[in-house]
């Protein structure tokens, strides 16, 4: 069960997903030894942490690919973006996030 970091780094986000959900699935049952769950813990970390970093790496791109009012394109923190609500009571849309 040893992860090859080669092979890791081919998995696209939606396969290391469903690797972690299938490693969480496995302890969730509770019939594997001590070993055995630790050693399916520890892969569940890797695929973990792998998900996070191709997040982050998406997050970033989405950063950079938010485009102004001028049709420009310029950075803008997820976490300030407006949601469709808040949308929604600005009527005038003219705030500056």
């Amino acid at each position: 069960m040893n992860i090859n970091i080669k092979d890791l780094n081919k998995l696209s986000f939606e396969e290391a997903l469903k690797k972690l959900e299938e490693n969480v699935a496995n302890l969730e049952k509770g019939d594997l030894g001590l070993e055995k769950s630790l050693k399916i813990y520890e892969e569940g970390v890797i695929y973990s942490k792998y998900c996070i970093n191709k997040l982050d790496a998406a997050e970033k791109k989405v950063e950079e690919l938010m485009s102004d009012k001028n049709g420009g394109i310029k950075t803008k923190p997820l976490d300030n973006i407006d949601t469709l609500e808040n949308i929604a009571d600005n009527d005038d849309n003219t705030k500056e996030v």
